[in-house]
């Protein structure tokens, strides 16, 4: 798997914000509140459906709706976009197949069962618990490169961080 690009609108320190990851080690660097574990969380929650908080809680300050889009290279060499939009009262999610522009899901079980098949992840293995045992989003340096997940924390590392991101303070 490869991330490639991670659009983030109207999520916590973000209004609109597009990130594109390179090949090799990426690097994410900023001042505290800045946005960096927010990115984390952000591919934790559309990638992984994992969240510490409420979906609502993702949303900047007085904001009613938002939306995470990462697109990312399957093991199966195929282009995906997974996009969740997040409203106050509902959200949606979707997988796309990016290269003919077909919608593969739309709810939350069927595209997590699917990510779980492209990644080639055990059917019995929660996605979210994966991730949570990989990165502890409070403590981002805690990474586990040993056991099972490790396969995982790799990607992870090697996906994450761009010298081109900007990291804005609004």
């Amino acid at each position: 798997m490869k991330l490639i690009e991670l659009k983030l609108k109207n999520i916590k320190t973000y209004v609109d914000e597009t990130i594109k990851f390179s090949d090799g080690i990426n690097c994410i660097l900023g001042l505290n509140g800045s946005g960096k574990s927010s990115i984390i969380e952000s591919i934790g929650y559309v990638l992984f459906n994992y969240s510490q908080r409420t979906s609502n809680n993702l949303l900047r300050y007085n904001e009613t709706k938002g939306s995470i889009s990462l697109k990312f290279i399957g093991n199966d060499d195929i282009t995906y976009q997974i996009i969740r939009n997040i409203r106050s009262k509902n959200s949606s999610i979707k997988i796309i197949n990016v290269e003919n522009n077909q919608v593969l899901y739309e709810n939350v079980s069927d595209v997590y069962a699917f990510v779980k098949k492209i990644l080639n992840i055990p059917k019995e293995k929660s996605l979210s618990k994966m991730f949570e045992e990989i990165i502890d989003v409070n403590n981002i340096p805690s990474l586990d490169l040993h056991g099972e997940s490790s396969d995982i924390a790799r990607i992870l590392i090697e996906s994450f961080i761009n010298e081109n991101i900007k990291l804005k303070n609004y």
